[in-house]
């Protein structure tokens, strides 16, 4: 049995149990038909996950859930057209888009949402996860606020669909520094969510001190915390020739002594040392493998979540191996030395207990090899799934109460 939430303006309160209250038996009068919004289009593992993590999860409850393929221009060139993914990762990335979230016509701007969305009808519209709340104040820029991410363009909808925001994150942008008016306009946009919820502790605490939200607005996982509920997946095709093995994934690029040394570690231990790559390059060097593009986003994941240690430097990599109980070190590139509570990675890590994890400072660009070895010893028998099973079920209940409220009724 889990605790009742009370519904408020701006989500889900947690904090105060109002009566007993079982998930399981939850149930909807009708599926509802939802639209979700985010950065599903762009060429990055983590993104593309959960977008479909959050896909099949309201599938698997029972609605009729659907991307809504609104496509920022300048991040189309940022990803597409300047060359910084290979041409063979970023068909991979369009191709895992096409098959698994199967989204709708391209749209460029309001006009193509309002268009689509009455059209549709949408009982729903679910905005996040990702850094959706992220904006520019560039002259020009498809991030400034606002853009389509906020959602004013609801207001010239037919017919006003329910509200919700999951998981959302601002990554860095400070909302306590921005102009009083925009503060208001921010807080006006997010003030016509039914259900609000953010990723980290740095955007929702940045958000209740700039006075754009009350203090009521809570926490949420992010999606990919469910995906091992709908996907079976399996071991990666080179496993039963490498064995047991341990994985590098980062920004950095390892010398060639350093890859050594750790490789000696490892393999006097029985373990193979993987290469993973990014998006934007394959990582090089004398590893007893080099996983190449391209590299379809599950099979990016069953690689993380079969290993026995993975040295990374990005936010979903982490989340990945903890969620699957697998022993992690990172370069937190997110996180200045002296301000770790601006970085998402730090932040996942502190909700794990393990903040020794993120090597900040001088060690988030090169780290001892010797180091990454002790981080992974560390933690021999650690219980990351167990509380990564209650992450998965916060995202749950969150989004299954949010979406059983009494939907809003039409504008005429």
């Amino acid at each position: 049995m889990l605790p009742a939430v009370q519904q408020t303006r701006y989500g889900l309160e947690q904090d105060k149990v109002v009566k007993l209250f079982d998930i399981s038996t939850l149930t909807f009068e009708r599926a509802l038909k939802i639209g979700i919004l985010t950065y599903h289009y762009v060429a990055n593992f983590g993104a593309n996950l959960q977008a479909y993590s959050t896909l099949q999860f309201l599938r698997a409850n029972g609605h009729e859930a659907e991307i809504i393929n609104y496509r920022s221009v300048e991040l189309d060139r940022d990803y597409g057209e300047s060359g910084r993914i290979p041409a063979i990762q970023l068909a991979a990335h369009e191709q895992f888009i096409a098959e698994k979230l199967q989204p709708g016509p391209v749209l460029r701007g309001d006009d193509d949402l309002v268009a689509y969305c009455n059209e549709r009808d949408f009982d729903c519209i679910v905005l996040g996860s990702d850094a959706v709340l992220r904006f520019s104040n560039k002259r020009g820029s498809t991030t400034r606020f606002p853009n389509p991410y906020w959602m004013e363009w609801t207001n010239r909808l037919t017919r006003r669909p329910r509200l919700i925001g999951l998981a959302l994150s601002a990554m860095g942008t400070s909302f306590i520094i921005q102009r009083r008016n925009v503060r208001k306009e921010i807080s006006k946009a997010l003030g016509k969510f039914d259900a609000l919820s953010f990723r980290d502790t740095y955007t929702r605490v940045n958000a209740i001190l700039a006075g754009i939200v009350p203090s009521r607005a809570v926490a949420c996982p992010d999606p990919v915390f469910v995906l091992n509920r709908f996907y079976r997946g399996g071991a990666p095709a080179q496993k039963h020739l490498l064995g047991r093995y341990a994985i590098v994934s980062t920004t950095w690029k390892p010398p060639v002594e350093w890859v050594v040394n750790l490789k000696d570690y490892l393999n006097r231990r029985g373990l193979k040392l993987v290469s993973l790559p990014m998006p934007e390059h394959e990582i090089e060097g004398p590893f007893d493998h080099i996983v190449r593009h391209p590299l379809d986003p599950l099979d990016w994941y069953d690689w993380i979540r079969n290993a026995d240690g993975i040295l990374c430097s990005r936010f979903h990599p982490t989340l990945c191996a903890l969620a699957n109980g697998v022993p992690v070190a990172v370069m937190d590139r997110y996180s200045p030395r002296f301000r770790a509570y601006r970085s998402k990675i730090f932040d996942l890590l502190w909700k794990f207990g393990r903040t020794d994890l993120s090597l900040r400072g001088r060690l988030r660009r090169s780290v001892p090899w010797d180091c990454v070895a002790r981080k992974w010893e560390s933690q021999t028998g650690n219980d990351y799934r167990s509380k990564a099973a209650c992450m998965a079920n916060q995202y749950s209940r969150f989004l299954d109460c949010a979406l059983a409220q009494e939907a809003p009724q039409s504008k005429r």
